[in-house]
């Protein structure tokens, strides 16, 4: 499938999340700071959170493959399953795992 996302490796400092094109030098193809929020009592989030979110979102290229190849794996069981309540969940994962495929790609 091709994507329109900045291709990986995405790297990662501290909260911010950035991408190096191939030049040489490399240079940032992008990058973003993830920024400290409220939560639901009004108070900043940690320092620790807003790192972690940060890696969460640096992964996202990686998931996202791995997603797709869950999704493919899950299809292919489901074209071969003859239980019914073991179909009826794979059914299920499948959803989910194209929902959030949707999610990231649409």
């Amino acid at each position: 499938m091709e994507t329109k996302h900045t291709p990986e490796p995405w790297l990662i400092q501290e909260s911010t999340v950035y991408a190096l094109n191939e030049r040489r030098p490399p240079v940032n193809r992008f990058h973003a700071s993830v920024d400290s929020g409220f939560d639901n009592c009004d108070k900043r989030i940690s320092r620790e959170e807003v790192c972690a979110n940060a890696k969460l979102i640096a992964a996202a290229p990686d998931l996202l493959k791995a997603l797709e190849r869950c999704e493919l794996l899950l299809r292919s069981k489901r074209r071969a399953c003859e239980d019914s309540n073991l179909c009826h969940l794979l059914d299920s994962h499948i959803s989910q795992a194209r929902n959030a495929i949707n999610k990231a790609t649409a």
